[in-house]
């Protein structure tokens, strides 16, 4: 659970594009906190409970989604306030 900000670690095996998206029980997409190429290595994203638009997210369960190549990776965490 988190009520500040949250990090997603994650490591990469080799450099290529990589998206993190964070969404909520619906599945619709709250913020996009990567798009773009990351290098291979360990990876640690903050974020600050803000949806796109820069609005508090609600308390509630929440998905995020790394995508890379051909490999998904999805977690779920709860934000609490």
């Amino acid at each position: 659970p988190s009520a500040v900000a949250t990090r997603f670690r994650f490591t990469l095996p080799r450099a290529s594009g990589a998206r993190l998206v964070l969404l909520d029980v619906a599945g619709r997409r709250m913020r996009t906190l990567a798009d773009g190429p990351l290098a291979a290595g360990s990876h640690e994203i903050a974020w600050d409970g803000r949806d796109g638009r820069g609005s508090a997210v609600p308390a509630g369960l929440y998905w995020a989604r790394l995508e890379s190549g051909r490999e998904t990776a999805v977690v779920r965490f709860v934000r609490v306030r």
